[in-house]
């Protein structure tokens, strides 16, 4: 569920920072834990719920409404990539 925070937060929210490199050694080290994806379908309604939330606070605080319309725009749609990443 590493997705959960771009897709809820947006293409424009969400970027990779570049002073904070993080590099996994698997290939060494191996993994700690087996990819559990039977939770996966529950993904797209807890982005629905998060987005429902981020969007009641902006209402309650004030946001402009052209911040607004652009979170209710920026989406991401399945198989995303941060914008900052080269695209192949």
């Amino acid at each position: 569920m590493d997705d959960w925070i771009s897709l809820v937060y947006g293409r424009e929210r969400t970027f990779r920072a570049a002073s904070a490199p993080v590099m996994h050694h698997t290939g060494s080290h191996g993994t700690r834990y087996t990819v559990d994806r039977s939770n996966e379908q529950l993904l797209k309604g807890l982005v629905e719920e998060g987005r429902k939330k981020i969007r009641a606070w902006m209402l309650t605080h004030a946001v402009p409404l052209s911040v607004l319309k652009a979170f209710d725009g920026d989406v991401y749609k399945a198989g995303f990539k941060h914008k900052d990443l080269p695209h192949a």
